[in-house]
């Protein structure tokens, strides 16, 4: 390649608002509110993970702007023990 060629910095992929750091690998998601663009950092370079850490941040950022910060779900598996009688 050519030194008057850069690489661009960020790698697209196929989930929207989902940007992969081309040195780091870390994925980064970046939503556009009112207007704004929010970016973060999904601390992972996993795709799988990225993908659920983005709709978090997604949800969480659109929640904020409504004004219902704090009712984010959890998309972690729930813990319920079922109780069944034995005979």
């Amino acid at each position: 390649m050519s030194p008057s060629v850069k690489e661009p910095r960020w790698i697209p992929t196929n989930v929207p608002n989902l940007l992969k750091n081309r040195q780091s690998g870390n994925y980064y998601g970046r939503v556009k509110v009112s207007g704004k663009q929010k970016w973060r950092a999904l601390e992972t370079t996993v795709l799988a993970v990225a993908k659920l850490r983005l709709r978090d941040f997604g949800d969480e950022v659109k929640g904020a702007a409504n004004g219902t910060a704090g009712s984010r779900q959890s998309h972690a598996p729930s813990k319920v023990m079922s109780l069944t009688s034995q005979n």
